[in-house]
């Protein structure tokens, strides 16, 4: 291969190297972050890839405090659930839905009679042998569509009125009737990620300003919750109506160490270039040094290579010194 094309090829490669280290989607060694301006609150990592892939916003709410360690594990809160990092589980269950749920109630209601258990086909109404609870109508089609027990768990009461609106609660969810919603968000999760922070911690949350990872230290102690039978470990994937904003805003946070955007930051812009530049002017100067750029040069505009003998077409040859035309 001419030397030229050579050190082409090996300065192409070089660049390509170079655009993929630097560039911050590639590879998030250090992780990856996203900031809600309206909690003061960052969420990374795994519990960012599953907050997005089920259901963000509406099933989740908005985060109302940092990642943390409780009681051995990583978990972060949100407005409407807990998330809880298991690493010893495999994917898709290292992350998980804590039991909101049984924790807030409490207990599980009496199975149902026997002669309320709805028939096996009925569309309305269906009856879980695990909690023998019903759900009906329209906190069973939301069960149906937006992720059954992945999500929810399963039914651990009947349908009850508190403060004036219908509920239901089920292991990691309680289901609230809201007939002055639009239809698509009648039902809606209630806001237990928010109300198990305050009964374990006595207050709303106070973000730490710069997370490190997904856990950071431990929150001071406090009582242990009342053990309760968990549930198959499920993902969860759902989403539900738009949450309230019940936590006040912070104004802002800098960035947690590690952070990384999904583009090109104009530091690592300027470092690519000036490194691309760099690398074009070595393989210049090498070149020049080898003499193949003369040569080149040379063949582009006609004359002779680089330190070629003289010949016919040599200033001393048949054109004659200087180059104005044949000899006499």
């Amino acid at each position: 291969m001419p030397l030229i094309p050579r050190c082409s090829w090996l300065a192409v490669t070089v660049v390509v190297m170079l655009l993929v280290a630097l560039w911050p989607g590639a590879a998030l060694a250090e992780g990856h972050w996203r900031y809600f301006p309206e909690t003061g609150c960052w969420v990374g990592n795994e519990f960012l890839d599953f907050f997005d892939k089920r259901g963000g916003l509406d099933i989740f709410g908005y985060p109302i405090d940092n990642a943390s360690t409780e009681d051995g594990l990583s978990v972060q809160y949100f407005q409407r659930a807990r998330m809880e990092l298991h690493p010893e589980q495999p994917e898709p269950y290292r992350v998980q839905l804590g039991l909101l749920g049984q924790e807030l109630r409490g207990s599980i209601d009496p199975p149902v009679p026997a002669n309320r258990m709805p028939a096996a086909g009925d569309r309305n109404h269906r009856y879980f042998p695990e909690t023998g609870q019903v759900v009906s109508f329209a906190f069973l089609d939301f069960f149906n569509t937006r992720g059954g027990v992945d999500i929810f768990g399963y039914p651990i009461s009947a349908q009850a009125v508190e403060n004036g609106v219908v509920v239901q609660y089920f292991q990691r969810a309680r289901m609230e009737w809201r007939p002055e919603n639009a239809p698509r968000y009648r039902v809606q999760l209630g806001l237990l990620g928010q109300e198990a922070y305050t009964r374990r911690y006595g207050a709303h949350p106070t973000p730490a300003p710069t997370p490190t990872g997904l856990a950071t230290p431990t929150r001071p102690a406090a009582p242990p919750a009342t053990p309760q039978p968990a549930p198959p470990r499920v993902a969860a994937t759902a989403t539900t109506g738009p949450g309230a904003l019940a936590p006040t805003a912070a104004p802002s946070a800098p960035a947690p160490a590690g952070q990384a955007n999904d583009v090109l930051t104009l530091s690592h812009l300027i470092m690519f270039v000036v490194t691309f530049v760099v690398v074009v002017l070595v393989g210049l100067a090498m070149l020049w040094k080898r003499g193949a750029l003369q040569d080149w040069l040379a063949h582009r505009g006609g004359g002779p290579p680089a330190g070629s003998p003289p010949s016919a077409t040599s200033e001393d040859g048949k054109w004659g010194r200087g180059g104005y035309g044949p000899v006499a």
